[in-house]
């Protein structure tokens, strides 16, 4: 919906037909840009992905990602579209000791986070997140539970007491500023080298839910699942917050707008998320 403005079952728009639709980056592309996709997620490849010059596939940490984003950007003389894909914070949260007991100072003692994330860059399968917490959980023995979670279409759903909500809670957090962190590098060369000239987005293809409807992680359709952040630094456009509802697919026309790009979409759903603004 993101590259292309369609919803995915009403416009057909999805894994089974997804290489038959018009990614917006093809557009750049006919507009003289350079399109380069690093793709830190193990569900993107080559069949469902296109309308790019470059693309690096394949799950690395978030510091690799984004150092090769800027090498691709030092090189790179034409207008350009980047599209970085960071896989922190995801399930299984995994983040380093020292940011997980700064968020539970009383600890887990008995749990080694680095053998788990070694496992994870290493590529287990999504059922991973549930092995490691049934893991916790056995370590931890706190309840004598046996199995901590199950594995389901909707998600790792919980049988757990408050203190095991409080401590996944606690990873999630720790991760989620781990990853702050090493997104910084980043956003300081921007801020030194290109917010005068290039616009930024960020968001996300998922929330998250956290014990809500008894469920851990993702792969449902509730609120904490579908709302995510879209925030946009477009120069020379005053900060505004836009109180309406607005979703992933207006950032293609609202990107083609600004631009004053043409676009070779027959139809598309979403809107300038600008229009209703002096521009």
């Amino acid at each position: 919906s993101f590259f292309t403005s369609k919803l995915p079952y009403a416009d057909f728009v999805h894994n089974a037909n997804l290489n038959k639709a018009e990614f917006f980056t093809s557009s750049l592309q006919k507009n003289g840009y350079k399109v380069y996709f690093n793709l830190n997620n193990p569900w993107f490849d080559e069949e469902y992905i296109k309308g790019y010059d470059e693309g690096v596939f394949g799950l690395k940490k978030n510091k690799i990602v984004l150092s090769d984003a800027i090498d691709w950007i030092e090189k790179t003389k034409e207008p350009y579209f980047i599209w970085v894909h960071l896989w922190p914070p995801h399930s299984p949260y995994i983040p380093n000791s020292s940011y997980f007991y700064e968020q539970y100072p009383q600890g887990l003692k008995t749990l080694d986070f680095y053998d788990y994330s070694d496992i994870l860059f290493r590529g287990k399968s999504s059922k991973f997140f549930c092995y490691y917490i049934n893991n916790i959980t056995k370590k931890l023995n706190m309840t004598g539970q046996t199995k901590a979670y199950e594995f389901t279409p909707s998600g790792c759903i919980s049988n757990l007491n408050e203190t095991y909500y409080n401590q996944i809670i606690a990873m999630y957090d720790a991760l989620v500023k781990q990853s702050d962190n090493s997104i910084s590098p980043f956003l300081d060369y921007y801020q030194s080298n290109l917010k005068n000239n290039t616009i930024f987005i960020i968001s996300s293809d998922h929330g998250e839910n956290l014990g809500e409807h008894g469920l851990i992680t993702h792969s449902n359709l509730y609120y904490p699942t579908l709302k995510v952040p879209l925030m946009m630094h477009i120069p020379n456009i005053k900060p505004a917050s836009i109180e309406k509802e607005v979703s992933l697919i207006d950032v293609f026309p609202t990107l083609f707008k600004i631009l004053e790009l043409n676009h070779s979409s027959p139809r598309y759903r979403g809107e300038n998320l600008f229009s209703d603004q002096n521009e």
